[in-house]
């Protein structure tokens, strides 16, 4: 089997107490049943404290959310009182693993960090040089992907080559929906009415989407929108072996990248807003299902 992953995965750290958006925060983090197991065993005093935070048994445990809707266990450093005492192979399944997303073929598994991180969304787009897929791991199997497998990663492929050849960002968007016949992107004004009608978290969010458009930054568009695009590409097309969307998530891809560049210019210039702005559509959009369905029936129609 076969491991791979973005250039700099291996590079990625989180950004701790440093981190200006925790992922400790807005949302009940569940707690596998083998650290459920270690953590009612822990002794001592911090034994004690550990089972306060914890509500629900089984497949229902979580970390209570105190104030804030901030885990009990966040101190007000931003760092987490379980990491601090017992070390990071204590943490509990999903906050070893996030923000890291998989997917998983007959010969080969792929590994990424997902944008709602913000250490993960600076490092996608202040990282210079195009969005490349490395070999993470080899266990010097050959790949035995499946026929439909092997024709949507070498799709992939030439996509992601695509999106970030050296053409301006519009003209590339446009050989795209010519050479593989996809329909024009959605008018960004019915967009902006669709995600207002859809589940928010931050408020910020909707503020953001309530602010009046002001023209792009062309070059800025042309140097982040392919590597955007990559990683949306990267992430969401191997759901077409489910769905069989793979035009819907093609132009997910597209829009996408085009409308986080669009977003972040209504709050100014720069790559850290616009790496601020990927994190907001990340964590308010790909990281809820229900509203990557709405896209994704919209990108799927006239």
């Amino acid at each position: 089997m076969k491991w791979y992953a973005p250039e700099g995965y291996t590079a990625f750290r989180c950004k701790a107490g440093a981190c200006r958006h925790t992922c400790c925060a807005g949302w009940e983090i569940c707690i596998d049943r083998e650290s459920l197991t270690r953590y009612l065993r822990v002794e001592g005093a911090f034994g004690e404290q550990l089972r306060a935070a914890i509500e629900g048994s089984g497949e229902d445990a979580h970390f209570r959310l105190v104030e804030g809707e901030r885990c009990a266990l966040l101190r007000p450093d931003g760092l987490c009182e379980l990491y601090d005492r017992l070390g990071e192979e204590s943490l509990c399944q999903v906050c070893t693993d996030h923000p890291r997303f998989r997917s998983f073929f007959a010969g080969r598994t792929e590994v990424g960090l997902g944008l709602c991180c913000e250490a993960a969304a600076e490092q996608l787009i202040l990282q210079p040089g195009p969005w490349r897929l490395t070999l993470l791991d080899d266990d010097g199997a050959a790949d035995e992907n499946l026929p439909e497998e092997e024709e949507l990663l070498a799709v992939r492929e030439q996509l992601t080559e695509a999106v970030q050849a050296d053409v301006p960002w519009r003209e590339r968007v446009s050989r795209i929906t010519e050479t593989y016949g996809l329909r024009a992107l959605p008018d960004t004004d019915e967009m902006t009415a669709l995600l207002l009608r859809l589940e928010r978290l931050d408020a910020a969010w909707t503020e953001l989407l309530l602010r009046p458009e002001r023209p792009e930054a062309a070059a800025l568009r042309d140097l982040i929108a392919g590597r955007l695009a990559a990683y949306f590409l990267f992430r969401h097309l191997p759901g077409a072996l489910d769905d069989g969307r793979w035009e819907a998530r093609v132009r997910f891809a597209l829009w996408a990248a085009d409308f986080i560049c669009c977003l972040s210019a209504r709050r100014g210039d720069g790559l850290p807003l616009l790496a601020d702005t990927a994190r907001m559509f990340s964590g308010e959009i790909e990281y809820s299902d229900e509203n990557m369905e709405v896209l994704l029936d919209r990108l799927d129609k006239e």
